[in-house]
């Protein structure tokens, strides 16, 4: 975020303030901005997480392989140009 100073004000309900207090309190954040960065680094973590799983049920389902395949007939088609 270039150009922007080290704080900014922005304008919530007064329902997301007591909502982002509570969640400050039971994380034992230090402030709201705290509590804020916390709940995007589990959120960026879930979400990795069902990426991950995802991968896992393509796995087992055995759907990479036709995609490997794919790769490796690209791959060849590259290096056929070369020849």
């Amino acid at each position: 975020m270039m150009g922007l100073g080290r704080y900014t004000t922005i304008t919530l309900r007064r329902e997301i303030v007591e909502e982002l207090e509570k969640v400050k309190c039971e994380l034992n954040a230090k402030s709201l901005g705290d509590a804020i960065s916390r709940l995007i680094q589990y959120w960026r973590r879930m979400r990795a997480l069902g990426f991950a799983e995802e991968v896992r049920e393509i796995r087992r389902k055995g759907g990479l392989e036709e995609l490997r395949r794919a790769i490796e007939e690209v791959r060849g088609l590259k290096w056929s140009r070369f020849t």
